[in-house]
């Protein structure tokens, strides 16, 4: 829901010829030009030129969550040819600011690498990591983006998932590797989590899972 209505809030300040600031004299959205009519290149324009309109001499900016919460929106909905481009200007004058580029990643850490997001997504997140790997001199802050790099590289879609060790209820330490089946349906959850007992009120309801299960084609693994 949340998604939803920040979408609809972002598209519909795109679709004006004319956008009004919405943060006193500090920011105003870009003015897309008349002649762009196309949605989707009206968006890349959006986010090519989100932060042209900023005066980051007002240290206020850098934290209003809106604001940011409005960028990443606007460079998740573009086309993935045209997303790589579009950070690597966007994130331009953040390099000259003092505390810019970790105002910056702060709230993409937040916003697009924290799973409970509703704009959870490390691929873009990966983008930015890289966009500012290629620009940025500081050694503390590259040790930082170094490390969310590796940690969002892990687990990705479509790669074997990383082997760990665990405990069995009856003490036996055993390793995700180790778990012989043709399925792994791993789960990590917690005793006091609502959603982890749907969750598991879900998977036992479910005829198709239940049915690999006595099949031996598939072992659920749960996590505390």
């Amino acid at each position: 829901m949340l998604m939803k209505k920040i979408g609809l809030f972002v598209l519909w300040f795109i679709q004006l010829l004319a956008i009004k600031p919405i943060l006193g004299q500090s920011y105003s959205y870009p003015n897309i030009p008349d002649s762009i009519a196309e949605r989707p290149d009206r968006e890349v324009y959006m986010a090519y030129h989100f932060w042209d309109n900023a005066d980051f001499s007002d240290s206020s900016l850098l934290a209003q969550p809106k604001l940011f919460l409005d960028y990443i929106y606007v460079i998740r909905v573009l086309p993935s040819d045209k997303k790589e481009v579009c950070i690597k200007n966007s994130i331009r004058p953040f390099l000259s600011h003092p505390n810019g580029v970790e105002y910056l990643i702060f709230w993409l850490d937040r916003y697009l690498h924290n799973p409970q997001s509703p704009f959870y997504d490390e691929k873009v997140f990966l983008q930015f990591v890289e966009s500012f790997l290629d620009t940025i001199t500081n050694q503390g802050l590259i040790n930082e983006l170094l490390y969310f790099k590796e940690m969002a590289q892990r687990n990705q879609l479509g790669n074997i998932a990383e082997n760990f060790s665990f405990l069995l209820k009856s003490g036996t330490a055993t390793q995700l590797f180790e778990i012989e089946s043709p399925l792994i349906l791993l789960i990590f959850n917690s005793p006091n989590c609502s959603l982890c007992h749907k969750l598991e009120n879900n998977i036992s309801n479910n005829i198709s899972i239940q049915q690999l299960i006595a099949e031996n084609k598939l072992i659920v693994v749960s996590i505390s």
